[in-house]
């Protein structure tokens, strides 16, 4: 057989192999109680920030998570992302509001505005935005942005000399 001929038949070989291989089964659809489910993860947060349940609001996390809090580098996996939240100044007050969540078979996304107030920190408001994923029928968060609405500080004024 010439070598032109082995690369066809190898070829040939994969491309019957995918084609009778057995098709991957469907992905469950996004139902009403799965939205439930995860508008049900926003507010349950609330409750665990709340309470400084910081543990309990882990556990909702994938393995390797990534939470991208503002003015930080991504926080990567369980462990890191509960250190983070146990490190945080005392919470004053938390809310999230307007929060509208979306799905795909195994896949769900969610928005929400939220306010917080932590001790000795000015009050906060932002939007989010939180990506989940079924795996075995549970949902775990497996991404999660935040960022500020409040403006930058002013900037040093243009040309105007630095202190010594």
């Amino acid at each position: 057989m010439t070598r032109l001929h082995g690369l066809a038949a190898f070829c040939l070989t994969f491309a019957f192999a995918g084609a009778c291989a057995a098709p991957a089964p469907p992905a469950p659809e996004f139902r009403a109680p799965d939205q439930e489910h995860v508008v049900g993860m926003f507010s349950q947060t609330v409750a665990d920030f709340r309470a400084g349940a910081f543990e309990n609001w882990a556990s909702r996390f994938s393995d390797d998570a990534v939470l991208h809090a503002p003015n930080q580098p991504a926080i990567v996996g369980r462990p890191a992302i509960l250190a983070w939240a146990q490190a945080m100044p005392p919470i004053e007050s938390i809310e999230f509001t307007n929060v509208r969540v979306w799905g795909a078979g195994d896949v769900a996304w969610g928005v929400s505005d939220y306010t917080l107030a932590l001790q000795g920190v000015p009050p906060d408001t932002g939007k989010q935005l939180a990506v989940v994923r079924r795996t075995n029928g549970e949902w775990h968060v497996v991404a999660v942005s935040f960022n500020t609405d409040l403006p930058l500080p002013a900037a040093a004024a243009a040309g105007s000399a630095p202190e010594n």
